[in-house]
């Protein structure tokens, strides 16, 4: 196929029909899903999902495909530049690919790739991080503004451009920050209605329920991403917030799972302070570490996740200490079919029992 290809888009695709069967065309696009199977004749090829800003279309790559070891290199949450034919399977878009390749980070930081290729909220986010900001001042409770300004001014860059979700709910550039401001929204409306409610510790626990996913959804596209880590961030930020506003309500707090050195101290150290902290702590991740997931083992994919063996070496010397008060079993089974997937693609989830009565 010619170099000088049309560069479309997917709503630009998706407006052809069958009378534009063999069109070439190139398109620069993220795979949004990439799945491994085997055909009837043994044979491995990929069912994958492409797609941009503006929509997406899966179509079938085998393994004696130009594109296959592209697509596999790139992986999940790459990004593709992919030369293709028109064509239409059961009615549906699902284009043969040929010649692909994947785009590195000096290509994706060229003017306006990532714009076609993230989806962004319908809203202005420089109107919501400004309507964001104004509900943080809105708390009239000093130190409660002040913890979670604080907050803000440690993530807020990460917050503004995280997704709300990998699937299903603002899962887009800004959608954390779109979220979160729409949640503030409901609860300025709906607090006239519940005299009883502390109102600012209901507005600070809505701007504050989802900073964990400033951590956990990171990457250079806020997409998905394979596999994607879970860093100890993701469960650290979270609980050192609910530790502070338990600190200023003087509430009782139990951190039911935790798994990583920095939630150890956290909790040590609040508990020097209050005698209403308590903590628990999985079997599996006082018995197994991350090396037990390898390689890709799903029925190890658990939540929070299996963590390094230093982590586990800590919450052992917590639970020695005392830091650490309860442990249970996590039993969660999951069936079979979904455990046997790609990684990325399987539930969280095993068999607890056994684990903590042959620790």
């Amino acid at each position: 196929m010619p170099d000088d290809l049309p560069l479309l888009i997917v709503r630009d695709l998706k407006s052809l029909d069958v009378a534009d069967n063999g069109r070439p065309f190139a398109s620069v696009l993220v795979i949004k899903k990439l799945a491994a199977k085997t055909a009837s004749n043994g044979n491995t090829f990929y069912s994958v999902e492409l797609g941009d800003r503006t929509g997406s279309f899966s179509c079938t790559v085998f393994n004696d495909s130009a594109a296959f070891e592209a697509l596999k290199s790139a992986g999940e949450g790459g990004v593709v530049r992919i030369e293709a034919k028109v064509d239409f399977y059961q009615g549906r878009l699902s284009p043969r690919l040929g010649k692909t390749s994947a785009l590195g980070e000096e290509e994706l930081s060229a003017p306006g790739v990532l714009d076609n290729l993230v989806e962004t909220p319908p809203e202005d986010p420089v109107a919501l991080w400004t309507e964001f900001q104004a509900f943080i001042e809105a708390i009239a409770h000093d130190e409660l503004r002040m913890t979670v300004r604080g907050v803000f001014e440690e993530i807020g860059e990460t917050f503004r451009w995280s997704p709300a979700a990998v699937a299903m709910h603002h899962a887009y550039r800004h959608g954390l920050l779109e979220h979160t401001v729409h949640m503030a929204r409901a609860c300025r409306a709906l607090l006239p209605l519940y005299t009883e409610v502390d109102a600012d510790l209901a507005l600070a626990g809505i701007l504050l329920h989802d900073t964990g996913k400033a951590i956990e959804y990171e990457g250079t596209l806020a997409t998905i991403s394979g596999l994607r880590g879970i860093p100890g961030e993701a469960e650290t930020i979270p609980l050192a917030r609910d530790l502070q506003l338990a600190a200023l309500t003087g509430v009782r707090y139990h951190a039911a799972q935790i798994s990583v050195t920095g939630s150890v101290d956290l909790v040590t150290a609040a508990k020097r302070r209050s005698n209403g902290i308590s903590a628990g702590i999985s079997v599996n991740n006082l018995a197994l570490n991350e090396n037990d997931v390898a390689p890709y083992r799903t029925f190890f994919k658990l939540s929070p996740p299996l963590r390094s063996e230093d982590d586990r070496r800590s919450v052992i010397e917590g639970l020695r200490t005392g830091t650490i008060d309860v442990i249970h079993s996590a039993h969660d089974p999951q069936d079979s079919e979904v455990k046997r997937q790609p990684f990325a693609e399987a539930s969280d989830g095993a068999i607890g029992l056994e684990t903590l009565l042959s620790a």
